[in-house]
């Protein structure tokens, strides 16, 4: 159960270094190269989610009294994963308003 938490804090750190990586480059990457970053932070996203996931279900194991513990902990990894989600919506709204901005008759 253990393995299956510090799985999660694992690829949370991953997703958070990765989101973290480019924000002094963001503006001056080239569309596609924030376009191919995103995609790279969704699939991170997604390894939290499935790791969260396995954690819950291997969770089910455990008499409901030592359950409450790991509640608390999975529920701080799900505000992690929103948190991070909320800045990959954000890095894609961005990415989708520069290349607006550089089409022709783009406004």
């Amino acid at each position: 159960l253990e393995a299956q938490a510090s799985g999660v804090e694992k690829r949370l750190a991953e997703l958070r270094a990765a989101l973290q990586s480019r924000e002094s480059l963001s503006k001056s990457a080239s569309v596609a190269e924030r376009q191919q970053h995103i995609a790279s932070c969704e699939r991170l996203a997604q390894r939290v989610k499935n790791a969260l996931e396995s954690y819950r279900l291997e969770l089910r194991v455990l008499p409901r009294e030592q359950q409450a513990e790991h509640q608390h902990r999975i529920r701080a990894f799900e505000d992690s994963l929103k948190q991070a989600r909320a800045q990959i919506e954000w890095k894609r709204l961005d990415t989708e308003q520069a290349a607006g901005s550089s089409q022709p008759g783009g406004s």
